[in-house]
């Protein structure tokens, strides 16, 4: 008694039928809908499953006489409403009942019960509830089917996760490279760069021929001897810092954009997508690039191919730490430039 009472407790929707139970209470339903159509009017229930428009009835849900439009009270609001979702969906091919799986339970929320079948009475089992299905019963093959189902999707999501790590790996590896060519690009460009400094009479052209030149700064140089100093940048503890991130003008230094910085874990060498960070660089998320710099051209391109700030916009790109400035903490003086006119100097 005390277990028959907790499940009552749990039961959303009860029906009115009374002792009769639907013997009785569906002939009354079948003359009312007849009536309905004798006045020339459809009623709305009239193309709905047997079961589901019995359980409708059964559970306070009724006609109205004169327009054959559904009236319900707000318990049964939900249900109607999805159990409409589940006509739509099934006309439409995206919802395909399977037995008891069907419009009525999806509507309940609610998984069937097995011995009786609701909308058709208790004493009505699966077999003579869905006789469509009957074949269905002893031969196992919905199991199957439902197994195959899922071993499917199953397979599609292996599949579909399986190309996703062969693109982030392929990813991986062109960026590692570009990398790797910038950086030795980079140590040529200086070792070139020293030379001329060393002996003036040499004439040597030090900007990279592929080099974007919509701005002069970002293609300024790395200065070996930054490697050896200390920025603001290296002394900061706290992940996600507000930053300025700059370039060199003249015998001065212009923000570009606004950045997030977060240190780098010391106890592993840093990485970007995969590569090696050089010494005078880290990695930074570009927040927000100021007006006039979206086409700055970087020092070394982005992680998908970003060759401009602008592109590198809300990623992580690489900055040269004597050009980020951490607002409220004083900064080294800049390099002075070098007589090449690669920034228009005149």
């Amino acid at each position: 008694m005390r277990r028959n009472q907790e499940n009552a407790r749990q039961k959303v929707y009860h029906h009115g039928m009374g002792s009769g139970g639907y013997a009785t209470a569906i002939p009354k339903w079948e003359k009312m809908e007849a009536d309905i159509l004798a006045k020339g009017i459809t009623p709305e229930s009239l193309n709905w499953p047997k079961r589901a428009k019995n359980w409708f009835f059964a559970h306070g849900g009724r006609l109205d006489l004169e327009t054959g439009k559904l009236v319900h009270g707000p318990k049964l609001e939900r249900a109607t409403q999805r159990f409409s979702y589940a006509l739509q969906a099934k006309a439409i091919g995206a919802f395909r009942p399977n037995r008891e799986k069907d419009e009525l339970t999806y509507a309940i929320g609610t998984a069937e019960h097995s011995g009786r079948t609701r909308g058709l009475g208790r004493n009505i089992s699966w077999e003579h509830g869905f006789p469509n299905d009957r074949d269905t019963y002893r031969s196992r093959q919905r199991r199957k089917d439902e197994e195959a189902a899922r071993i499917s999707r199953l397979e599609e999501y292996v599949h579909e996760s399986r190309e996703a790590l062969l693109q982030a790996q392929e990813r991986e590896k062109d960026m590692q490279a570009r990398m790797q060519d910038e950086i030795i690009k980079q140590v040529q460009i200086a070792m070139s760069a020293q030379r001329q400094a060393s002996d003036p009479g040499i004439n040597i052209n030090i900007s990279p021929p592929d080099q974007l030149k919509s701005s002069c700064a970002s293609t300024e140089l790395p200065n070996q001897d930054d490697a050896m100093l200390r920025f603001p940048v290296d002394d900061i503890t706290a992940p996600f810092t507000s930053c300025e991130l700059h370039i060199p003008k003249e015998n001065a230094t212009i923000m570009v954009a606004l950045g997030v910085f977060s240190p780098p874990d010391s106890t592993k060498t840093p990485r970007i997508y995969g590569a090696i960070i050089p010494p005078v660089y880290v990695s930074v998320s570009v927040d927000r690039v100021n007006k006039g710099f979206s086409d700055l051209a970087l020092d070394i391109p982005g992680g998908d191919g970003e060759k401009t700030l602008g592109e590198a916009e809300k990623t992580f790109i690489l900055w040269r730490k004597r050009y980020i400035i951490i607002p409220g903490v004083s900064s080294p003086p800049p390099l002075p430039q070098l007589p090449d006119n690669r920034c228009g100097q005149k």
